[in-house]
């Protein structure tokens, strides 16, 4: 399901002082990529999301004016049977996306992402995306995640998928350790199951790149999560919110702002799954283990390391 980013060589990690944030680069751009770009508001969703997630770095959603010799889509065969007048979407060619991207940079970002519902090709192959961190340039397509109707499960499995790309694009790799939205997955059931949080050693990794507020952070995620409809996780990061500010006394962290957003209208004619639920091939459902209580040793490193990353706090 995930293709692997294209970087120098080298342990990413270890380049975050070049991948990171600087004095000049500190905003993350979002761009909606045609020819089938994804909708305003699915574009605002992620924005928040981003914004929440990688605080306190400002993310802007910038316009794509590409002209037609920038980006050459790449040449696929209809499948048999399918009409003259509705054919196959053709993918673009991630390479050229990339390049074009890269020479439009902007001068304070620090890094952008394209986001389209067409389908991409890699080297002949396709793919759900790809990225150059050396040229902190991604582009990624939520084709078939989007497929059906926007709803509190589609949103939290896209921002959960772009949320998983970009930080990738901060130098983090796939996490073996504990349950955390790094872990890999191979198909959209295995991504059902990540999480929509950080374990510890990831999140001691994200607060090295951004120099973030841990604490501000979660509060950022538990309003940007109870918008989007997802109660059970904007509770998940609320709880960890109480225990960092009943253990240290002298945390004093004030509300953030709630999202300019209302809440997207719920479709009654979805009849997709809840957002408690994953679907497998077989056509079972159950319920997704990441929302299970974590092990003891799980819940206790994640908790350990929020409290040891939170910035002036003290017994």
């Amino acid at each position: 399901m995930e293709q692997e980013a294209l970087h120098t060589p080298g342990t990413a990690f270890e380049q975050r002082d070049f991948i990171g944030p600087n004095d000049t680069r500190r905003v993350m751009h979002l761009m909606a990529l045609g020819p089938e770009e994804p909708s305003p508001k699915v574009m605002q969703v992620l924005q928040e999301a981003c914004a929440a997630f990688f605080s306190p770095l400002r993310v802007a959603v910038i316009r794509n004016r590409p002209e037609k010799k920038d980006i050459t889509p790449l040449r696929c065969a209809s499948p048999e049977g399918r009409h003259a007048e509705h054919p196959a979407p053709q993918p673009l060619a991630s390479e050229d996306v990339l390049k074009r991207l890269a020479a439009g940079l902007r001068s304070d970002s620090l890094l952008t992402c394209a986001l389209t519902l067409s389908p991409l090709s890699s080297d002949g192959k396709r793919s759900f995306g790809a990225s150059d961190w050396s040229r902190r340039v991604g582009v990624f397509s939520l084709a078939s995640i989007l497929e059906e109707p926007l709803c509190p499960l589609v949103m939290e499995r896209t921002a959960k998928f772009l949320l998983h790309q970009v930080t990738h694009m901060f130098g983090l790799l796939h996490c073996c350790y504990f349950r955390c939205l790094m872990n890999g997955a191979a198909h959209q059931e295995e991504a059902d199951g990540r999480p929509p949080y950080l374990c510890g050693v990831c999140l001691k990794k994200l607060q090295l790149v951004t120099s973030m507020d841990p604490l501000m952070r979660y509060m950022h995620l538990a309003r940007f999560w109870a918008w989007a409809g997802s109660p059970q996780i904007a509770l998940w990061y609320e709880t960890r919110v109480r225990v960092v500010r009943s253990t240290f006394s002298t945390s004093q962290v004030h509300l953030p702002p709630t999202p300019r957003l209302r809440p997207p209208s719920k479709d009654k004619r979805s009849t997709g799954p809840s957002e408690d639920t994953v679907h497998s091939e077989a056509g079972s459902t159950s319920r997704a283990w990441w929302r299970q209580a974590p092990k003891e040793d799980e819940a206790r490193s994640e908790d350990e390391m929020l409290l040891k990353v939170s910035p002036g706090s003290s017994p």
